[in-house]
């Protein structure tokens, strides 16, 4: 994360003039790295609404795959289904 921060870090053209990246490009680092983040935090938790209790690291890791799934499963099957 230092070195992205020392890379992006206000050295955007819309900024600095003689900047080399632009706003756009550290954006899209910092939204990716973010929700990487989001991800692995709430695979790491062993207890989470996001998935089953007593789930594997495995199955925790797949948390959004398995969290829409389920929800849509649900609704399919008519029960009541709230995403968060």
């Amino acid at each position: 994360m230092t070195f992205f921060q020392a890379v992006f870090g206000m050295n955007v053209k819309e900024i600095t003039d003689d900047a080399t990246e632009t706003i756009s490009h550290y954006a899209m680092v910092s939204v990716t790295f973010t929700v990487l983040t989001a991800w692995l935090v709430v695979a790491f938790q062993s207890h989470s609404s996001f998935h089953e209790p007593g789930s594997g690291f495995f199955q925790r890791l797949s948390w959004p795959f398995s969290y829409v799934i389920r929800h849509i499963l649900r609704l399919l099957r008519g029960q009541p289904s709230e995403l968060l």
